[in-house]
């Protein structure tokens, strides 16, 4: 398990700035942040952050949608491969999705 100076603690969002670009590309490190959830194996890690991992999806779907070109630098949801041992991701983030 992973843990951090923040586990168990609220962290305090900003709004973002006006800068879109910037922002985009804040999305892209956040994303590679979540690498470690995004694994395969039977660690089942991308359910301990699933909150994230669907607003992630979300903000990609929204820049492919206006085929941004950054859109495919964030890693999409049905791009991570589990194992048969943490069930189906589909229905998984079906509800976090909405």
């Amino acid at each position: 398990m992973r843990k951090s100076e923040w586990s168990g603690r609220i962290v305090s969002l900003g709004k973002a700035g006006p800068d879109e670009e910037a922002r985009i590309q804040q999305l892209v490190v956040l994303d590679q942040s979540l690498e470690f959830a995004k694994g395969t194996g039977n660690d089942c890690l991308w359910k301990s952050v699933p909150r994230m991992l669907a607003a992630m999806e979300k903000e990609r779907q929204e820049l492919a949608s206006r085929k941004h070109p950054w859109a495919y630098r964030i890693r999409a949801v049905n791009g991570i491969e589990p194992s048969a041992a943490c069930g189906d991701i589909t229905s998984f983030f079906a509800e976090y999705m909405k």
